[in-house]
């Protein structure tokens, strides 16, 4: 008994099933958007830890000088604000290793009516 093997086109039994075609390229697309997303994840994580560890010797150096007072009368303003503008380069850079989160969820598809039947 041979025949056509049964396609996703021809098969009915297939039609509206998880492993229909669209949905299996929409599977594709979502793996590939997963990996471009922990890539840049690590690539946050990575850049995260290069800039912080050159800014917290300036940060603490700075703020070492100010404590000591080693900075001239005149020049403390400008410390501080070079004090101030680490601390938030800081903070974005602290954001910045946060980024581990994956969400695709705006491109699944939404759930079919054979999906939910119970």
């Amino acid at each position: 008994m041979t025949g056509p093997v049964p396609t996703p086109a021809t098969d009915s039994s297939t039609r509206g099933h998880p492993h229909d075609v669209a949905d299996v390229a929409r599977s594709g697309d979502a793996d590939r958007e997963i990996e471009t997303l922990r890539g840049i994840a690590r690539l946050a994580l990575a850049s995260a830890h290069e800039i912080n560890n050159p800014l917290t010797v300036i940060l603490a150096s700075l703020q070492l000088m100010i404590a000591r007072g080693q900075v001239p009368a005149e020049a403390t303003r400008q410390v501080e604000r070079a004090i101030r503008a680490s601390e938030q380069i800081r903070d974005i850079v602290r954001e910045m290793s946060r980024v581990t989160k994956l969400e695709v969820a705006r491109h699944a598809p939404a759930p079919s009516s054979s999906d939910t039947a119970v």
